[in-house]
Parts: C-alpha cells; structure tokens; sequence
C-alpha cells in the first residue's frame, strides 16, 4: 500500500549455508485481464547492472502490451505536476477508453480480447510517438502523457482526434472474425494550480465520461 515500500531487501541462504542479499519488488500490474500485483525476487550480485536494468523496466511494464503499467504511470504523472509548479511546463493527460468492450469480449472470449487489445495499444504507440508516455491504466483503458510542445502547443484536440479515427480503423483479424472496436478520450492540463496528480485523472475520467454519455 505505500509506494515506498515496494522494494524490500531480503537475505537468502543456500543448501551449503552460506547466505546472499535477495531484494524483492512489487508493482501493480494486469495479468489473464486481472488485476494482481507482481513480485520479482532477485540476487543483489555484483556486475549485474544489466540485469537490474531489465528486470526495473520488467517492473515498469504491462505484461500483455508491453506499455507502461498503472503504477509507472502515476510515477510520470506525478513527475509531470513537479515539473508544471517547477517550471511551468504544461503537459496534457489523455484518459483512452474503449467503446462497449465488454460486449467485444463476451463476443471474442477473453482468448480473443487480447489480440485486440495488444493491436490497440500498438496503433495508439505508433500514432503517439517515441517521446509521449502511454500506459495501459486499466483492463480497456489507456492513459497518454503529452507536453503542450509535443501537441504543437495545442488543446490536445488534433491528437485526441487522431487517435479516435486511428483505433476506429484498425481491424484485428481473429481466427473467425474481424474486430473493430472505437474508443472515447477524456483530457486534462496539467498545470501549476492543480493540487495533487488524482484530480488530473478525475478531471479526464469524467470529461471521457461526458464524451460517452
């Protein structure tokens, strides 16, 4: 429940009794589209920075499309708001929620929901660019940090757009079917007068909501 706990150091003994420092780590992540939390136990072995670099993105990452989890996010989230009363640098968080998906999955099963959601979120990547930050936040939902330079300085309209037009047109071809699911976009600014990174994700889930409704 405290972020600051989510990694804990640990010591390990072998069969011949010696003993080894163990560091285990915990982060929210989406697994068979459930909720859980995922635990990485590993060695603190000296010259193995590589391996402690992959296993921190490993951490960082949704398993199913290799987009940054929920807990990475507020992360960025948070970064975002300190950098808007640092430096006034305003960003903009894009709250992505597809269309009616639990019809489409009680349709294609969960075997087939899947595949949509990795082509979603690989249609999402490509349109959003190397430099914004895209998350899957939920089950069927995806959040996108932009800057205001990153949106040509813009409202965040023209991308919102985008990315509607570009999931509407992605067809994901299943065994027995095709599927095409839509998607609703909520956006907040993130800027030096906002309190706290939660009430950026209130404001975009209800202006996606309103969208919806």
């Amino acid at each position: 429940e405290r972020l600051e706990e989510r990694q804990i150091a640990l010591e390990g003994l072998r069969s011949n009794k010696k003993k080894f420092k163990l560091a285990m780590e915990f982060s929210q992540a989406i697994y068979d589209n459930e909720r859980c939390i995922q635990v990485i136990i590993r060695e603190q072995s000296q010259g193995s920075k590589e391996m402690e670099k992959q296993l921190l993105q490993m951490t960082r990452r949704d398993q199913l499309t290799d987009l940054f989890n929920r807990q990475f996010f507020l992360e960025l989230l948070d970064n975002a708001l300190s950098k808007a009363i640092e430096n006034h640098t305003r960003s903009i968080l894009f709250y992505i929620a597809l269309d009616n998906f639990e019809q489409v999955k009680d349709s294609v099963g969960i075997a087939g929901f899947d595949p949509v959601i990795k082509n979603i979120a690989k249609v999402i990547q490509n349109l959003a660019g190397k430099s914004a930050s895209l998350a899957r936040f939920d089950e069927s939902i995806f959040t996108l940090l932009m800057t205001d330079k990153e949106c040509k300085k813009g409202a965040g309209d023209e991308p919102a757009e985008k990315i509607c037009k570009a999931v509407e047109n992605a067809v994901t071809e299943l065994a027995e079917q095709s599927v095409i699911v839509t998607c609703s976009i909520g956006m907040a600014q993130i800027v030096a007068s906002v309190a706290k990174p939660q009430d950026v994700l209130t404001d975009a889930h209800a202006a996606c909501k309103n969208v919806i409704e």
